[in-house]
């Protein structure tokens, strides 16, 4: 009876070893199954990327701004000139002057610059350039700056229209009737003749464009 009950004694001691092995085995399993669908995260570092097309142009460039330690993404041309070219960080505003934000240049078939779109803590800009890069129109939050060109205001329900010329203001009704204040081309009737009138004329025109009143 001794006997018999030390090996039922060492049996139960093996089946409880064999039970303990069997859970750490299926703990282990469901571990490696977890990690195996789980996403792998994976972190590529480098000082420039590069992308090129099938025939080794390069076709985008990311890398560091050194000039104003920003980021900075340009994408280029089959020609290797640069069509848009993205900032983060600092980017350069008109006069080259640094703001903190971010902004968008947009580049023509030269590789000049035509085109930017730049928001910094103080607002955000639209910028449109010549060909000489001289800036010609600017708009910012709340003003709008137009160099050597026109500034237009329509209404497509009225269509009554505003014009602001550097010499002159025009306004017109939806039938037809301008009123302009400045400098523009008078025509007398009698005579035909034509005279350009001073900034401190106001004409006033129906809508066949006949002169009604002007002072002087």
């Amino acid at each position: 009876m001794q006997e018999l009950h030390d090996r039922l004694l060492k049996l139960e001691r093996q089946n409880l070893r064999l039970k303990r092995i069997g859970a750490a085995a299926l703990v282990v399993a469901f571990s490696l199954l977890v990690m195996g669908q789980a996403p792998q995260k994976r972190t590529v570092e480098a000082d420039e990327f590069i992308l090129k097309d099938g025939d080794g142009n390069v076709r985008a460039r990311l890398s560091m701004n050194a000039a104003l330690d920003a980021p900075k993404m340009v994408f280029f041309d089959a020609k290797g000139r640069p069509s848009v070219e993205v900032n983060g960080g600092f980017v350069p505003t008109a006069g080259n002057v640094s703001v903190q934000g971010g902004g968008m240049l947009l580049f023509d078939s030269k590789g000049e610059e035509r085109a930017s779109f730049l928001v910094d803590d103080n607002g955000a800009y639209f910028r449109l350039s010549d060909v000489q890069g001289s800036a010609k129109t600017l708009l910012r939050e709340g003003a709008v700056l137009v160099q050597d060109g026109a500034l237009i205001a329509n209404s497509k329900e009225t269509k009554a229209a505003a014009v602001v010329l550097s010499d002159s203001i025009q306004v017109s009704d939806g039938q037809g009737f301008v009123a302009r204040l400045g400098t523009g081309e008078l025509v007398t009737p009698k005579t035909g003749e034509t005279h350009k009138t001073s900034a401190a004329s106001l004409v006033l025109l129906d809508k066949d464009k006949n002169v009604i009143w002007h002072a002087p």
